[in-house]
């Protein structure tokens, strides 16, 4: 059983996976904003995979601006755009979001050489949650991508939306009860990890399924808003 246990989580480990880059920077928002305690989240496929501490916004010489100051890597999943939210703190109860932007997955990658090390600078218009017309604020972040194996990008448990349990602890003395709990388990894990390493193989094919992103062809302008991205849902 441990052996099988293994297997499956080196099988896991050893898949290719697209891996995400993000270093979100700040945003600026209107001036009636300042004071406010604010954070930004990004999120894929209706995950949190990152969220900044809540800041307060502050004037910054013509600026109304909140500083994020967060980076990190994150595993493509599946789901079809980058999603930013921007959200007010509240002392009771969930944050508010005000502002959002979708970015389509397509658009995203066309604008960046999977594979680079050199980010590309998005400035993202936020738009104002219920008034999908009305830019609320602007996004400052840099993105790459790159494909890689899973066990350099992420561990098993830092998976989001393909949560895969524990792996189970096979003891010497363990009882017969436990024992078949045991098996119980590590056919549970197997056939988690089993499954999330086929979709994590099949997010990563529709992410590049276009030739020319696995050729590094020609790259597009960053994306800015969702009125100068098409499909970009706000």
């Amino acid at each position: 059983m441990a052996n099988a246990v293994l297997r499956s989580a080196g099988d896991l480990l050893a898949v290719d996976v697209l891996e995400l880059e993000l270093d979100l920077q700040h945003v600026d928002v209107p001036r009636y904003l300042v004071n406010k305690r604010l954070k930004l989240k990004f999120r894929m496929n209706g995950v949190t995979y990152l969220k900044s501490k809540a800041r307060k916004a502050v004037t910054d010489g013509d600026h109304c601006r909140v500083n994020l100051d967060i980076a990190g890597g994150v595993v493509f999943e599946g789901g079809t755009s980058l999603d930013f939210e921007l959200c007010r703190v509240r002392f009771w109860g969930p944050s508010k979001t005000l502002a959002s932007c979708k970015v389509p997955l397509d658009l995203a990658l066309q604008s960046i050489n999977v594979g680079s090390n050199q980010a590309r600078v998005w400035n993202l218009t936020l738009w104002a949650a219920g008034a999908p017309d009305k830019a609320l604020g602007s996004l400052m972040a840099e993105v790459c991508a790159r494909t890689l194996k899973a066990h350099v990008a992420v561990s098993i448990a830092a998976l989001r939306s393909l949560a895969v349990p524990r792996r189970p602890r096979v003891l010497g003395n363990d009882s017969a009860a436990r024992l078949i709990a045991i098996e119980w388990a590590c056919r549970t894990f197997a056939s988690r990890a089993a499954e999330a390493r086929q979709r994590l193989r099949e997010a990563l094919d529709a992410a590049l399924e276009d030739d020319a992103l696995l050729g590094g062809g020609p790259k597009g302008a960053p994306p800015r808003s969702a009125r100068e991205s098409p499909g970009a849902a706000h």
